[in-house]
């Protein structure tokens, strides 16, 4: 995981609610996707308004990466 990718998720791990959904802005998506593919949240993407913004669901592991 390069350091802008840790950040990203050290970042989305402060904001996000107990059960792990994290509110992604649509620029930061293709970060989004990338701790997706690390495996560090789950392959879903739900979208929270007509802007392009999104939630993603970051799973507990992440917390101790």
């Amino acid at each position: 995981m390069d350091e802008t990718t840790r950040q990203y998720l050290d970042s989305l791990l402060a904001i996000a609610l107990p059960n792990g959904k994290a509110f992604v802005r649509r620029e930061d998506i293709p970060l989004a996707n990338r701790l997706i593919s690390l495996g560090v949240a789950y392959n879903r993407i739900e979208h929270a308004d007509c802007s392009g913004n999104c939630w993603i669901y970051l799973k507990k592991s992440a917390r101790y990466l």
